[in-house]
């Protein structure tokens, strides 16, 4: 059963790659893309769960996404002028390696969600290194027509609430079933879909901190 959330997680990333199909160079029109494909196929499961096959190709995919997201970010946050890239590179290889470790070894099927809180938890502190950087910056005049601005806080966003979610997720699906369900229907799908939507917006813009 589709729910408000596939809506949510699946119009906002299609809208963008629609406004930015002129740009399918930039290498976040490509995660953009991957992340629609990673949502689309979390509805085909929740479909067709009783095909394995299709659990398998979605715990996959969650994970694969991952790494991308990882490489993507990271990469563009190592491409500018910053004073911080000895952080970024470091933060990128331990996100990497973080997300290879919970697949290959700690949880192959996916079963606690907990483990996700790690990486979430590194995105929401390079957010607050990069607002950090752009407060003791003199070459941003007005953050809002930053791109820098935009994707920092796509990340730092999805970053912060998806930490909080992901941590008690599991718990609270065995003791309030609903209420975490509701949570990760709702919840997660506005802090997904926004982080598309700042995304975009900050592919637009030309005043980067570079």
């Amino acid at each position: 059963m589709i729910e408000f959330r596939d809506f949510f997680s699946i119009g906002i990333p299609l809208s963008m790659l629609i406004l930015l199909r002129k740009k399918n160079s930039n290498p976040f029109f490509f995660y953009i893309l991957f992340g629609l494909l990673a949502e689309a196929s979390s509805i085909i499961e929740a479909v067709w769960n009783e095909y394995s096959i299709l659990s398998m190709f979605s715990v996959l995919t969650s994970n694969t996404y991952g790494v991308i997201e990882s490489t993507v970010y990271y990469s563009y946050l190592i491409s500018i002028k910053s004073r911080f890239k000895r952080v970024y590179k470091f933060a990128g290889v331990i996100s990497i390696l973080w997300i290879v470790f919970v697949v290959a070894i700690f949880d192959q099927s996916l079963k606690y969600f907990w483990t996700f809180s790690i990486t979430s938890l590194i995105l929401m502190f390079m957010g607050l290194l990069g607002y950090y950087e752009m407060m003791s910056s003199s070459e941003v005049k007005n953050p809002l027509k930053s791109s820098f601005f935009w994707i920092n806080s796509a990340f730092f966003l999805f970053g912060a609430g998806s930490t909080i979610i992901f941590l008690f997720i599991d718990s609270g699906l065995r003791e309030e079933y609903k209420v975490m369900a509701n949570l990760w229907i709702v919840g997660y799908g506005i802090v997904s879909g926004l982080r598309y939507l700042f995304i975009g917006i900050g592919v637009y813009q030309k005043d980067m901190i570079n």
